[in-house]
């Protein structure tokens, strides 16, 4: 889906330039800290190394983004 803090492109259309893929990674990034530490019981967590794959994005191993 187009997202509009992407400027109305789709996370695969904006990885596509360095710009786009910087806002990506930077969703991202915000996205893993929203989850990070313990959560409410019956919360989802995303999947976001999987997003990563989707969009051909260094994946997080650990602590360290590969």
């Amino acid at each position: 889906k187009k997202i509009p803090a992407l400027g109305g492109r789709t996370p695969l259309q904006a990885v596509a330039d360095p710009d786009g893929k910087e806002m990506v990674e930077a969703l991202l990034l915000g996205w893993e800290r929203n989850f990070e530490g313990p959560q409410m019981p019956g919360t989802i967590r995303p999947d976001i190394d999987a997003l990563r794959r989707l969009l051909n994005l260094p994946v997080a191993i650990g602590t360290v983004i590969h």
